[in-house]
């Protein structure tokens, strides 16, 4: 909760991007003060079609939660960030978060 608040009051968004479900990634980013509890999860097959659509790059506002992701749309959700000039940093425990890692301006593996 520190890190998020730290991060906040320097003027960095914080987005969550994980494959849990829905109600999980809500709750988590809830406690964490990465999202309020208006905000609600865009899931995977939601940034597909979005991406199909060439809309979430527009997205306004962005969202910050997002569930249920593949590592393609983990991909996907970096490359529209970037698109709209964004500075983007990435973390990630896993493999499968290898691609979006590389794609960002600053990649951290952990684990």
């Amino acid at each position: 909760e520190c890190a998020i608040a730290t991060c906040k009051a320097a003027g960095i968004r914080v987005c969550m991007i994980t494959g849990d479900h829905q109600s999980t990634a809500k709750a988590i980013a809830v406690k964490l003060g990465i999202a309020t509890p208006s905000d609600e999860p865009l899931r995977g097959i939601d940034v597909d079609i979005a991406v199909e659509a060439e809309t979430l790059k527009t997205m306004d506002p962005f969202p910050v939660i997002f569930a249920r992701v593949s590592p393609t749309n983990k991909l996907q959700i970096v490359e529209s960030l970037r698109n709209r000039n964004e500075v983007v940093a990435m973390t990630g425990d896993g493999v499968n978060d290898a691609p979006a890692i590389k794609k960002s301006d600053c990649g951290l593996a952990m684990g």
